[in-house]
C-alpha cells in the first residue's frame, strides 16, 4: 500500500524539477506565489536632435585639428546642438535642417540663392545687430588661381552674436562673426540682410532701410 509522501518530501520533489519550482515552494509554504516581474518597457528612441551624453560637443573644437582650422575661435563659444551631415552651414542660415545645400563657388550664385530666400547683399559689411532683420554673412577664400571662393556662412542671432555650422560639426553660437575667420573659412566678404518675423524693414541695396 502506497503512503501519501510527506510535506517535506513534496517539497524535495518540486525542488528537484518536478513542476513548477516557484510555485510549488509557494504552496508548500502555504504562501500566495509572487508575480513574475513586469517587463522591462523599451527604450524611446532617441532623437535626431538630441546628442548622446557621452560626447562632449565643446571639446571637439579644442582638438589640435579644430584649433588650427579655426585659430580665433578661442574658448568663447557655445553649442547649440549635435553634430549632423543631414544639412550645412548655408542650409542653416535659411531654415532648413534635412537637406545639404551648396549654391556653387561663386559670389553670384551665392546672390542668387539668398535672393531666392528674400535676402538682398548688401554694399558694405555690418555686422551691427539691427531689430527686425536677418542677417548672414558668406566666407569666401583666394584660390591659387586668384579668384574668390565661397566656403561657409554665418547667420546672426536675434539676440546678439553669431551662429555657424562648420561643415558636419554641431552649430555652435560665437559672439562676433570674426571668430571663425582662418585657413578653414577664409575673411567675411559678402553681407546679406531681409525683414524678420517681425515685419522690421530690411537695408536696401544701399545700406538704408527702406
Amino acid at each position: 500500500m502506497l503512503r501519501p509522501l510527506s510535506r517535506a518530501a513534496v517539497i524535495v520533489l518540486l525542488a528537484s524539477g518536478v513542476g513548477p519550482l516557484s510555485e510549488g515552494v509557494a504552496l508548500a509554504q502555504n504562501r500566495p506565489a509572487t508575480p513574475p516581474p513586469p517587463p522591462a518597457a523599451a527604450a524611446p528612441p532617441r532623437s535626431a536632435a538630441t546628442a548622446p551624453p557621452t560626447t562632449n560637443y565643446y571639446q571637439v573644437f579644442q582638438t589640435p585639428e579644430m584649433r588650427k582650422a579655426f585659430p580665433r575661435l578661442g574658448t568663447e563659444y557655445r553649442v547649440l546642438g549635435p553634430a549632423s551631415s543631414d544639412y550645412n552651414a548655408v542650409s542653416y542660415s535659411v531654415g532648413v535642417t534635412d537637406k545639404w545645400i551648396w549654391p556653387g563657388e561663386r559670389v553670384t550664385h551665392f546672390n542668387g540663392f539668398y535672393a531666392q530666400h528674400g535676402f538682398q547683399r548688401q554694399p558694405y559689411l555690418d555686422y551691427s545687430r539691427q531689430p527686425g532683420v536677418d542677417k548672414v554673412v558668406v566666407f569666401g577664400k583666394l584660390t591659387e588661381r586668384g579668384r574668390v571662393e565661397v566656403t561657409s556662412a554665418s547667420l546672426q542671432d536675434p539676440n546678439g552674436g553669431w551662429r555657424s555650422k562648420p561643415g558636419k560639426m554641431p552649430v555652435i553660437w560665437h559672439p562676433r562673426v570674426g571668430q571663425m575667420s582662418g585657413p578653414n573659412y577664409g575673411q567675411p566678404i559678402a553681407l546679406y540682410a531681409r525683414p524678420s518675423s517681425s515685419g522690421a524693414p530690411a537695408p536696401g541695396p544701399n545700406g538704408s532701410t527702406r
